[in-house]
């Protein structure tokens, strides 16, 4: 392409405009130069020129190309679950917003992915995620002035607070769990038990729990039992920080898993079957996920009334394990027992633990008891009042 750019003004237009020209074709287009300076316009020119002389026009540039160089070129680089889930908002954003071309990604694009997004989700955090990842393409294609104008990208207001979708379940309610789970699984409770326990004692995260191994060579999460103590080894692909980490294993989950014979030591740590008739050799995270939900529902266990009723499920698990240790060790090593990337989100685990302290100073002060709370009402309440 025999291309040249130059710097050109159009009236009543506080900003430069740079028009290319293809001199074989005859072909002219231009676009906004963002600046008044002649001088920055002019190195603008050079830079579009040099871009168009290597083919780029991002102006013809698909939505499909773009996120296949994003995936390639940026995507590589991050956790394969981090990738996972980019992928998956872009899939949504095509699926709700139907770009095609690159120059399509603009403000109503965006806005009418906002209002689908708030049609298919009750959860503001789910929102706030695909939002995230649309912007963290967006200002990708940016960097690399395939986008020349990117429209702003803005997450819905949170409030703040330490409000969840779940809460910790207590022990009496996991053993309703594991309960209904010796009564209705038959031959299946065996392995269904075993994670259930292992969700329990460890604190993993389902996907995390699913993957672990006892095998070295394993490409997720391993179990390391060569040191004074079983540690969990985490490869970087799986890690944010992109490390290779050794983590600390709960005392409880670790005798678990040392409860295992040797010999069986081999292949995935839990082996939960699918359904009562197997056609895949272990249940899939989804499979998992709302089989624990069905016994959380069967058991009675309420985690959530408001907006809509939510049984327990395998988070529910970790943030019962989380809010246990809460209780018995300091904010950063229950950081790195929940391999946290924030300590706020630690910290989250610690709200209602000063909360019920602050009240057992209260009610020390003035000689009651907790369990006296009531009488203590009624004793303050004046003649008039009921």
């Amino acid at each position: 392409m025999a291309v040249s750019v130059c710097v050109i003004t159009k009236k009543h237009r506080p900003s430069l405009y740079l028009l290319a020209k293809d001199s074989e074709t005859g072909e002219r287009f231009e676009r906004v130069a963002g600046t008044n300076n002649k001088k920055a316009a002019r190195k603008l020119a050079a830079e579009w020129q040099f871009e168009l002389s290597r083919g780029i026009r991002p102006e013809r540039i698909t939505w499909l190309e773009l996120v296949e160089r994003f995936e390639a070129e940026h995507l590589t680089e991050v956790a394969t679950s981090t990738r996972d889930d980019v992928m998956a908002s872009l899939r949504l954003f095509v699926s709700m917003a139907y770009p095609k071309k690159l120059k399509d990604v603009n403000e109503g694009r965006v806005a009418k992915f906002r209002k689908c997004l708030k049609e298919k989700y009750d959860s503001t955090a789910t929102i706030n995620k695909h939002l995230r990842n649309l912007r963290t393409t967006v200002n990708w294609a940016s960097g690399q002035k395939l986008i020349l104008d990117p429209p702003a990208i803005k997450e819905l207001k949170t409030e703040k607070g330490t409000e969840s979708k779940g809460r910790p379940i207590t022990e009496e309610e996991f053993d309703r769990m594991v309960s209904v789970a010796e009564r209705t699984l038959g031959v299946r409770k065996g392995e269904w038990l075993f994670l259930l326990r292992g969700l329990w004692w460890s604190g993993l995260r389902l996907g995390e729990a699913l993957s672990l191994s006892w095998d070295e060579w394993h490409d997720g999460l391993t179990v390391d039992l060569t040191g004074e103590f079983p540690l969990l080894r985490i490869p970087a692909k799986h890690q944010k920080s992109r490390r290779h980490e050794l983590k600390p294993l709960a005392p409880e989950f670790a005798e678990m898993l040392l409860t295992v014979p040797e010999h069986r030591r081999t292949g995935f740590v839990f082996n939960p079957a699918p359904s009562k008739v197997i056609r895949h050799p272990r249940a899939t995270n989804d499979c998992a996920g709302r089989m624990i939900v069905d016994l959380g529902k069967l058991a009675g266990v309420v985690v959530q009334q408001d907006p809509k009723l939510k049984f327990a499920s395998a988070h529910d698990l970790r943030r019962a394990f989380g809010h246990r240790w809460s209780r018995k060790v300091m904010p950063a090593v229950l950081k790195d027992l929940m391999r946290h990337a924030d300590i706020s989100t630690t910290m989250d685990y610690y709200v209602c633990n000063e909360a019920e302290e602050t009240a057992r100073i209260l009610y020390g002060l003035v000689g009651r008891k907790v369990d006296q709370k009531v009488d203590l009402a009624q004793n303050q309440a004046g003649p008039d009042q009921p």
